[in-house]
């Protein structure tokens, strides 16, 4: 839904991670992770995630695009969200972290703060082969490049599930709507999360209609 945000940095709440930027005569709130540098009063440019849950939707946002990628591929693993992906976020460079994924260094990942041995193996897991496709990606294009189009809609079809799942759908059923509405748009279509919504919620309701 919004990819960055450009406007004035207003003011830091230390406590909550929340940076206040002005654009347009309106104040966003984006929550950042605790390490990132910024001065207040200041022009600045943050890429954006959106989350989508229940009961509120928040953005998060990150100095390069880099950042951001890294982060959605943290949110791919089960049962890990915004909240403690941001706080890896804050404890390791996003070139390094992927490369601690790649090499499969559970004992390095678990000493990251709000990880444990546990959580740290399940991500390495589920990340270590998706890590490496990244760095490969990074060494032959650069880092603001965009990632490839199957990573990106991998992201997105993660993002779409959960939002589903949020909003009383069941797994199987979020699963296979968000399946279809990947299939609705062009291979080479780049659609946002409201959009890929929009399908998959018409898609259900098609559906539960046949029955």
């Amino acid at each position: 839904m919004y990819d960055f945000i450009k406007g004035i940095s207003v003011r830091l709440d230390k406590e909550r991670s929340a940076l206040t930027i002005e654009s347009n005569s309106i104040g966003y709130e984006v929550f950042v992770h605790e390490n990132i540098t910024i001065a207040m009063d200041e022009n600045i440019m943050l890429y954006t995630h959106l989350s989508v849950s229940e009961t509120n939707m928040s953005l998060y946002g990150f100095t390069s695009r880099l950042e951001r990628d890294v982060f959605r591929l943290l949110l791919r693993v089960s049962g890990l969200g915004p909240k403690l992906a941001l706080r890896i976020m804050a404890a390791k460079e996003a070139k390094a972290l992927l490369g601690l994924l790649s090499q499969g260094s559970s004992d390095a990942l678990s000493e990251l703060k709000g990880l444990g041995e546990k959580t740290a193996k399940k991500i390495i897991l589920e990340l270590g082969k998706k890590a490496t496709k990244m760095l490969l990606h990074l060494a032959a294009y650069g880092e603001e490049a965009e990632i490839s189009h199957g990573l990106a809609m991998a992201y997105n079809k993660t993002e779409l599930v959960a939002a589903l799942k949020d909003l009383g759908y069941r797994e199987g059923e979020a699963t296979q709507a968000s399946h279809e509405a990947l299939k609705f748009f062009e291979e080479n279509a780049k659609p946002s999360l409201e959009e890929l919504l929009a399908v998959a919620l018409k898609q259900i309701g098609e559906k539960r209609s046949l029955k």
